[in-house]
């Protein structure tokens, strides 16, 4: 691989970390953050990392979010939650005999309604 690819500068920004999830096996974690440039525009950052030995953490992939990517990956995660038929201890309400599974479509036009 040549070293002398241009380099894509980074926006200027700062970032807070909100949290690090990590996943079934020790080498892999999300990353969620709230990053701010310097126009006062916050997007939220989810990084995929992995683990590798050597190397430490780095970073899979990269996603920044605008709200309203951030409202419609809420209510998909929510869907994606309750047809999979989470344990009820780390479901909440979806647990409840009388929830429904509701549809991405219909989240996206209550939200849109209000």
């Amino acid at each position: 691989m040549s070293s002398n690819a241009p380099k894509i500068p980074e926006p200027s920004s700062t970032s807070t970390t909100h949290g690090s999830v990590g996943s079934e096996t020790e080498n892999r974690r999300f990353e969620v953050e709230v990053e701010h440039d310097d126009k006062g525009e916050r997007r939220v950052v989810l990084r995929d990392m992995s683990w590798g030995p050597g190397v430490g953490w780095y970073v899979q992939k990269t996603l920044r979010l605008d709200a309203a990517q951030v409202d419609a990956l809420l209510g998909a995660l929510c869907c994606a939650k309750q047809e999979a038929g989470c344990a009820a201890s780390s479901c909440g309400a979806a647990s409840a005999p009388d929830s429904k599974i509701v549809s991405l479509e219909d989240v996206l036009l209550a939200t849109r309604k209000s």
